[in-house]
């Protein structure tokens, strides 16, 4: 007998639920929010890796998804897009599934994406039962998800299987999860850490940004306290979090009259100008291959 016990491999994967395309608002801005992640989550398990509990290394990250019309894809097609293994987790054959896309186009998609698939999994859902088949496929995608990744409205559910069944059953198996808003504008972790008991998601506590933009917005006034007259200065962060950037600026200008924000937006820059304020520039994930970054440029008037 080996006396030697096989080194263990770091191993990690996030589930995907959320709404049908009809009730996303914004489906690039959702898809970015969703490489954001899973592109954080790269980079900390590489730290992990690397730190010594783990000598193995670690398995690639891994996206489970049922390739639903909606949420599924978009965060399928920003893990492909990002390198990010894809699982796959269908509640019938391929060709029952099929009934339940829109056109030929949507049908076409999901045949691409399943090619591009690393694994997949086919459950024997019954035809006739479909919300049954659904509700089996979403509590498979959680037996396979260390975290869950939800584009949510908030509302109420709409049978088995449906958004806030799976996020109410997360809960109750203590899995934390990120939910983004169909406008791609927010995303909230919610989680009760180590040694969490099951509650309902209403229970589940909200770990909050909300300290982080304050820090970042007390830098940003101790730089201007510190420029000359005439100065300008770049406020820059590696999200794409409304809150930690046109948030922070905002706040920062109406507190000082003193510095306007300059457009960069129409600068030789242009490529990356902010979606929704022109002036700013922002770089997202799955577009410019790289972290999410927003930059503004800010002056200080001369008069003292």
């Amino acid at each position: 007998m080996n006396g030697s016990a096989p080194q263990p491999l770091l191993g990690y994967s996030v589930g995907i639920v959320g709404h049908r395309s009809d009730r996303i608002a914004d489906p690039g801005q959702v898809r970015a929010r969703i490489v954001e992640i899973l592109l954080a989550l790269e980079e900390a398990l590489d730290k992990s890796a690397v730190s010594g509990f783990y000598p193995a290394g670690r398995q690639p990250l891994r996206l489970v998804s049922a390739l639903a019309e909606g949420a599924d894809r978009i965060a399928a097609m920003a893990a492909v897009e990002a390198g990010i293994e894809l699982d796959i987790v269908l509640p019938f054959v391929p060709t029952e599934y099929r009934k339940d896309f829109t056109d030929e186009a949507s049908r076409k998609q999901f045949d691409e994406l399943l090619d591009k698939s690393a694994r997949v999994l086919i459950l024997d859902g019954n035809g006739a039962e479909r919300q049954r088949a659904y509700e089996a496929a979403g509590m498979t995608m959680l037996d396979n998800c260390d975290l869950l990744i939800a584009v949510w409205d908030g509302g109420p559910g709409r049978g088995r299987g449906g958004t806030r069944e799976v996020i109410e059953e997360a809960a109750r198996r203590t899995i934390p999860v990120v939910v983004i808003d169909p406008a791609g504008s927010a995303a909230v972790v919610r989680s009760g850490g180590p040694g969490a008991r099951p509650m309902r998601f209403e229970d589940v506590p909200v770990l909050s940004t909300a300290e982080l933009a304050g820090l970042q917005g007390a830098i940003l006034r101790a730089g201007a306290d510190a420029l000359r007259p005439g100065g300008t200065l770049v406020y820059s962060t590696c999200t794409i979090s409304p809150a930690e950037n046109e948030g922070v600026v905002d706040a920062f200008l109406a507190r000082r009259p003193d510095f306007t924000a300059e457009d960069l937006g129409s600068s030789e820059w242009s490529l990356w100008q902010h979606g929704t304020r022109p002036m700013f520039l922002q770089t997202l994930p799955h577009r410019d291959r790289t972290d999410g970054f927003f930059i503004a440029r800010l002056r200080r008037s001369e008069a003292v």
